[in-house]
């Protein structure tokens, strides 16, 4: 009898160590596949930041360039007028020209980091370029008026 029940624990626990393991690979190969799937959308998300920051950045420089077009065109308007006026609208004119620039060099000297830290820098930027837009559009405005 005590035979039976050695036997019998000995079964049970050779049993039990199978089950353990055949669980234990269950849960190793759901681990895998998990961290294969965490490892596929990580690069997914990388690739599409990428591809935000150079859409970003192509926009961008498209409208500093469109800006620098403006800015040309108010300094040419600005030849035809009184001197009292050229000099007072230049200094305006050319701090648009350097805010412009500012900008420009803003862009290409951001280094790509943290989502976060995109995110603002992509709020802040767009908020300048619209101000430094609004800017350049009230200018040509009362130039246009005073004609």
């Amino acid at each position: 009898m005590n035979t039976q029940i050695f036997k019998l624990t000995i079964v049970a626990g050779v049993l039990t160590l199978g089950i353990v393991r055949c669980t234990n690979s269950a849960e190793q190969k759901a681990n895998r596949e998990k961290a294969i799937r965490d490892s596929a959308m990580a690069a997914q998300a990388y690739q599409d930041s990428i591809n935000d920051y150079i859409l970003f950045r192509k926009e961008s420089e498209e409208r500093l360039q469109a800006n620098n077009q403006r800015i040309a065109d108010l300094k040419e308007d600005m030849k035809k007028e009184r001197e009292d006026l050229r000099v007072k609208y230049d200094k305006e004119i050319n701090k648009l020209d350097q805010d412009n620039e500012e900008l420009s060099v803003k862009l290409h000297q951001y280094k790509r980091q943290s989502k976060n830290e995109w995110e603002t820098f992509k709020h802040d930027f767009n908020r300048d370029m619209d101000s430094l837009g609004k800017s350049i559009s009230r200018i040509a405005e009362r130039n246009m008026n005073k004609s």
